[in-house]
Parts: structure tokens; C-alpha cells; sequence
């Protein structure tokens, strides 16, 4: 489920609360403003929206009491998505009373017009400077009003350890420093205007889609960083430069997807596997330095990224998910380093400049792997044992125009196995025509073999 849809379903949830006869039991409304009753014993009570979808007022202030059938509540939440949707465009400002102990995941969603958020000085639990919501002791930012002055520049207190999620999502934020964070929450900054990040030794986590959709224009993880959740760069159009720590252990999936500015990145040596479309889309990414370690590069994990030019997978690479480069444009070679990758469904389709591929004989082909490939001319296989696959899964283009190199002494068994049989000519490697072996370079030869190219 993506951000933008478990946020409405949030708000959509909150919204049919709010409205009047709909569900009037536990409701009450107060100068525009509906509060749910949480509990008859303890006369406590949550803010979940206007009255009708629209905001009374462009200044709300949440009482810290209220009274419903003739007993008095206090107001000690605001519901996730409370004042968002259809009234949020008018909201300009809002202050919560001392009352307030919890506030839910995105209350301001959508709310541009927003410039202020204050709380009662008395508060226990939230503190705001006018613009950004903290907890009382300064550890977590909350969350953020979206109607920033244009080049608003934030610094929190090093004292803040956690950006909650959707803390600025959708603010007009342009430039943030982070002395002391740990964790940035799911959609911490999706989807704002910020350009600019300023991150510590201290950070460890990026969650689910906390940068989609910024305007960042290069992003540089400090070492430390050990997980990078799925989507967190996602959609980010002017990103051209992203540097990866080596002490990163997991890179979700999407993450950089959709980057159609990244030219070039090196992946942490640490890093075992790609996941589902890390960079599916990345339409600029000329160059991947790909870790030794790598063992499975997930489903769409470079598909369409049109600008790659060679591929060279290390010995550790056993899995190749479906459709993992699959319309890679301009896609010359591609060297399989493993002894017994399985190369998946469509692995390769559409690769339609490819000529050069170099395997093991044990790597298992799936179906259509290398569908619409129809300009290979080369292929080169190292292992005296092969296995039996579909007769049709080259396609016949390749089988009549390409040349198949075989180990020496194997190429009986090789025309007797399908689909190997099926190529018109089938030569036994020697001396002469083996040259160097593709299967002998390093991430060294590799990321010079690239910078030829470029």
C-alpha cells in the first residue's frame, strides 16, 4: 500500500467521524471543530476534524475541554489526519492546549495554508517554536506547518534523536540540519520542497518514503546508516549524486526509484542484495558498481534504465528476479559471474542492443529471459556441464546470428542438450579465441571498463 493511500485512508477514516449524522454517537462539535469521546470513564476526548469537511475559521483553537450530554471532557489527542482533506487549504493556524498528550501521524496533511502551530506553555508533552511541534524534552520532531517562509532554514537541536512520520511532509521546507538524529520516520519529508539535508554519524535508519518527492539534488549517508527503507528516495527528479555508507545492510525496495537525474552510484560492499525495483526508472544511471557480495538482484531492480551500458555481476550472484534488467536500452554486455545463477522470467527482454553475454553453462535460463534481444552476436559459456532447458528460450534470431563458445572438450555436450543444440554454430573456446576471461575482472576493471565507455 502506498504512502499517499494509507495517509487517505487515514483521513477519509477521520473525515466520516466528523460528519454530522453519520456517526453522531460519541461526537461532539465545538465552533466547527468535532471531537470524539474515547472513553466514559475518563472523560477524555480526541479532535478528528471539522464539521462538514470545512474549517469555521483560518484560526483554530482546540479548548482544553468540552462538554457532551452534560459532562465535561478533556481534550488529550488529535486524531491521525484530523484536520486534512477538504478544510485543510483554509487553516492557517493552530494552537492545542496544555491538555494534549498524543498527536497522530500526519494531523496537517495538506494544510499549505498553515504557518503557525503553537501549544499552551504549560503543556507536559509538546513545545513549539511557531513552526516545528517537539516533545517536551526535545527529543522527536512531530510535525512541521507546511506554509514556510520561501528558503526556511530549520536546525534542530542536536537533542532530537527521531523525525517522527510525515513530520514535514508536504511543508515548504528548503534546508534541514540533523546534529543528532537517529531514526527519520516514514515520510518524514515526502513530497516537500526540500532541497538540501545536513545529516550526522548519528543516523542509522531512513524509513518507508521519507524523501519521496523532494527536490534534493544530492544526498550523502553518513557512515553509520544501516538501513534505507523501501521508496526513501523514490520520485526524486533533480537527485544526480547519491553516496551510500559502507555500513549499510539493507536498501529497500523503490528506493531510488523513478531518480531519473542519478548518473552513477557504487553500492556498499556489504550489501547482499537489490531489492524490487531499487532503480527501476533510473533513466540517467550510466554506471552501477555492483559489491561482491551481491547475491540477489530483485524483480525490476534496473528495469529501464536506459543509459546502462555494461553489466558485470560478481561470483556471489546467484539470483536474478524477473524482469530485473528488463528494458535496459542501450545495454551492450553482460557478464554473469556465478557458477549456478538462475536468471529469471524476462530477466533481460527488451534489451535490444545487447551483444555480448558471458555465463556458466550450470546458469538456469527462465522463460523469455532474453526475449527481444535480438542483436546478440556473442555468447560465452565456461562450464563443461550445461543444464536442459526449453528448446525455445533463445530467441531464433540469436540462435541463427549468434556464435556460442563452449569449454574446450565440451561441445558435444553441449549440441546435445537443449537449448543449446539449437545454435547454428557452436565453437570450442581455445587459447586463441578465449582472450581474456570476462569472468576474472573486479569492481576495479569494471568501473574502468565503464568510464571508457563514457
Amino acid at each position: 500500500m502506498t504512502l499517499a493511500l494509507r495517509l487517505k485512508i487515514c483521513c477519509i477514516v477521520c473525515a466520516l467521524l466528523a460528519v454530522p449524522g453519520l456517526c453522531t454517537a460519541g461526537i461532539v462539535v465545538s465552533d466547527g471543530v468535532c471531537y470524539r469521546i474515547l472513553s466514559g470513564s475518563g472523560l477524555t476526548a480526541e479532535v478528528c476534524g471539522f464539521e462538514g469537511h470545512k474549517a469555521p475559521t483560518a484560526h483554530v483553537r482546540i479548548p482544553e475541554k468540552i462538554i457532551y450530554h452534560s459532562r465535561t471532557y478533556t481534550v488529550t489527542s488529535v486524531a491521525p489526519g484530523a484536520f486534512a482533506e477538504q478544510g485543510a487549504p483554509r487553516l492557517v493556524s493552530v494552537h492545542l492546549p496544555a491538555s494534549v498528550e498524543a498527536i497522530g501521524r500526519a494531523p496537517f496533511r495538506s494544510c499549505r495554508a498553515l504557518k503557525r502551530i503553537t501549544v499552551d506553555a504549560a503543556n507536559p508533552t509538546f513545545m513549539s517554536d511557531g513552526f516545528v511541534l517537539l516533545t517536551r524534552d526535545r527529543s522527536e520532531a512531530v510535525c512541521c506547518a507546511s506554509a514556510l517562509p520561501r528558503g526556511t532554514r530549520i536546525f534542530l537541536p542536536a537533542s532530537v534523536v527521531r523525525i517522527r512520520a510525515y513530520a514535514f511532509f508536504e511543508s515548504n521546507l528548503a534546508s534541514i540540519y540533523m546534529p543528532g538524529v537517529v531514526h527519520i520516520g516514514p515520510g518524514a519529508f515526502a513530497e516537500s520542497a526540500l532541497a538540501n539535508v545536513h545529516l550526522s554519524t548519528t543516523l542509522r535508519t531512513v524509513g518507508e518514503s521519507a524523501f519521496r518527492g523532494t527536490h534534493l539534488s544530492k544526498i550523502i549517508l553518513p557512515e553509520g546508516v544501516e538501513k534505507v527503507e523501501s521508496e526513501a528516495f523514490a520520485a526524486c527528479l533533480s537527485l544526480q549524486q547519491a553516496s551510500l555508507p559502507a555500513s549499510l545492510r539493507v536498501l529497500g525496495n523503490e528506493a531510488f526509484a523513478g531518480c531519473t537525474r542519478l548518473r552513477h552510484i557504487v553500492l556498499p560492499e556489504a550489501l547482499t542484495a537489490v531489492g524490487a525495483g531499487t532503480f527501476m526508472g533510473c533513466t540517467a544511471l550510466g554506471r552501477i558498481d555492483l559489491p561482491a557480495a551481491l547475491g540477489t538482484v530483485g524483480r525490476k531492480a534496473f528495469a529501464g534504465c536506459t543509459q546502462l551500458s555494461e553489466i558485470r555481476l560478481p561470483a556471489a550472484t546467484s539470483q536474478l528476479d524477473e524482469q530485473a534488467f528488463m528494458g535496459c536500452t542501450a545495454l551492450k554486455a553482460v557478464y554473469i559471474g556465478g557458477e549456478t545463477a538462475n536468471i529469471g522470467f524476462q530477466a533481460f527482454r527488451d534489451c535490444i542492443t545487447l551483444q555480448r553475454i558471458a555465463l556458466s553453462g550450470r546458469s538456469t535460463l527462465g522463460e523469455d529471459a532474453f526475449l527481444g534481444c535480438i542483436r546478440i552476436r556473442e555468447i560465452r559459456c565456461r562450464g563443461r556441464q550445461t543444464f536442459r532447458g526449453r528448446a525455445d528460450i533463445w530467441p531464433d534470431e540469436v540462435l541463427r546470428q549468434a556464435t556460442l563458445y563452449v569449454p574446450a572438450g565440451s561441445h558435444t555436450v553441449y549440441t546435445g542438450t537443449d537449448p543449446w543444440r539449437n545454435f547454428w554454430e557452436i565453437r570450442e573456446q581455445t587459447p586463441e579465441t578465449a582472450g581474456e576471461s570476462p569472468f576474472d575482472s573486479g569492481r576495479e576493471k569494471a568501473t574502468a571498463a565503464a568510464g571508457q565507455e563514457h
